[in-house]
């Protein structure tokens, strides 16, 4: 059985778009065993280390609007704001994968209840 997924968004430049169409799936991870802390601590270290040099890679080919957009997605990844939360639901026991997912949702959540 097929679903329709629509998507929503702000848009931010009126105009004409022309590109491929490239459809979206959905990424189901499966759930796994925490490991010791050290070794999530180094699963999630490892993951923002690759996700940040990703970024600069792009970053390096985009023009001066998208590099400064990506440059904050880079900063995000790099703010201890993000990245303690985390840390501490490592140390109690979480998978690197849900401690992530639980700390970027926690600051997404605040972002979208701030007034500006």
């Amino acid at each position: 059985m097929l679903s329709t997924l629509r998507l929503t968004g702000t848009v931010a430049s009126r105009g004409f778009a022309e590109g491929p169409l490239v459809p979206l799936t959905v990424v189901r991870t499966r759930s796994r065993e925490a490991g010791d802390a050290h070794t999530e601590l180094g699963t999630l270290r490892a993951a923002i280390e690759r996700a940040v040099a990703e970024i600069d890679t792009i970053a390096g080919s985009a023009g001066d609007e998208a590099a400064a957009m990506l440059e904050f997605q880079r900063a995000m990844l790099e703010d201890d704001s993000l990245i303690e939360p985390a840390l501490a639901a490592i140390a109690g026991g979480q998978t690197a994968e849900t401690a992530w997912s639980t700390a970027l949702d926690a600051q997404i959540a605040e972002y979208a209840s701030a007034e500006d």
